[in-house]
This record gives C-alpha cells, structure tokens and sequence, in this order.
C-alpha cells in the first residue's frame, strides 16, 4: 500500500494560496522579496529568469531549456530540490532525483516515486493542480502552506520552476521546498514532541476565541 505523508494534516485558514509568478522581469528584489516568503527561493526565482533571458525563451513566450538544471549552477539550493519529469496521457508526476534534505524531511526515498501513489487526498489533489497550472501557463509557482497537527502548527514554502526541451515542450519542472521552521530537518520533526510554551500558546489562543480572554493588545485590529 502506497505511504501517506501527512495523512491527518489540516489546512488552516490563513495558509496562503499558491500564487503564479511573472515568466519575465516584471518584479525588482524588493517586490519578488515581498511576494516570496523566503529568502532563498526569492533568490532561485531570480537565476531562473535570468536563465530564461539568456537563453531568449523571454521574447518567444517560453521558458529555460532544462539543461540550465546543473548540480554546479544550484548548489547553494541542491539538498532541497527535486527535478519532476512531466508525463501526459495521461498527466502524471515521476520524481526523476531528490535531493538529500527533502528525503530527510519525508522520511523515506522518493526518486522515481509518482505523486499520485503518495501523500493524502487533499495534499495531492493541490500539488497535481499547481503543476498543471505551471505547464499551462508556463509560469513559476509560490506557495507558502500552512497545516494544523493536534497541537502544532507546520509549513512549508514551495517553488515550482518549469523547464523546457528544446524551449518548446515543459517536460521537467525543478521543485525547490523548505520547511518555514528552522527547527524541522527531518520527518519525525514535523509531529515531534512539544514544547510548554507550544501547548501555552495553543490552549492561550483556544481561550481567546472562545471569548474567555481578551484579545492580547498587539493582535488586536486597528481601532479595536
């Protein structure tokens, strides 16, 4: 039977929907900095759109030519990245490698592995829809995702960069994910145990929605 990651995950409310980023320059550092929320994917969005006007895939409405996906030119990113082959008729998703830290994160071996044999209902569904979204529009995709565990909150940023052959056909898509806690490196962290000041907070935050604490006066709204 296949393995589930995250079977019991929960979205929460505030998790921030994927969003579609610009194929071409539009966005200084600053504004990409703001739409990113971390630093080092910020940074790989940027080397991807300057591979994309290098090679002239800007003018044309295309994208990089998958053979930018070299170890030397990422290596500040490796540990964290996948490549994904793109199979159609019908659409699947194949790990093609993984790397090191994103194995740690799952706990268990990836590579060749589809995406539809793995992870929970919700999780898959989300993940198949944001590639399509990448091969149609063939655009970049963010999203910063946030779950609830019983008592812990857990996320992850997510990047997906689309290659091309040839500049035409995207059959490759690099995937670049971290954890959005620096604590978590390894898959027993996402559910591992916690702290006071964690189940202080959760039960803190139970009470205030429950109307029997007052709202802390940093939290509140403007003119509360």
């Amino acid at each position: 039977m296949p393995s589930k990651i995250l079977p019991t995950a929960k979205i929460l409310p505030f998790a921030r929907p994927g969003l579609l980023l610009p194929a071409a320059p539009a966005l200084d550092a600053e504004a990409i900095a703001a739409t990113i929320g971390h630093p080092g994917l910020a940074r790989l969005y940027q080397l991807w759109l300057a591979w994309a006007v290098e090679a002239g895939a800007v003018a044309s409405g295309g994208v990089p030519d998958r053979s930018e996906i070299r170890p030397e030119a990422l290596r500040p990113w490796l540990g964290h990245l996948a490549i994904v082959e793109i199979e159609r008729n019908p659409f699947r998703l194949r790990y093609r490698l993984v790397g090191t830290s994103l194995t740690e994160l799952i706990g268990h071996e990836l590579t060749g592995r589809y995406v539809d044999e793995l992870y929970s209902r919700r999780v898959r569904r989300e993940a198949i829809q944001a590639y399509r979204s990448v091969v149609e529009t063939r655009r970049p995709h963010y999203r910063h995702a946030r779950y609830w565990l019983v008592l812990r909150t857990i996320g992850y940023h997510r990047l997906i960069l689309p290659f091309a052959r040839d500049g035409r056909l995207i059959d490759t898509c690099l995937l670049a994910l971290y954890p959005d806690r620096p604590e978590i490196a390894r898959a027993a962290d996402w559910q591992g145990t916690l702290s006071r000041a964690d189940i202080a907070a959760w039960f803190g935050r139970r009470k205030v929605a429950q109307g029997l604490e007052p709202v802390p006066e940093r939290e509140r709204a403007p003119g509360k």
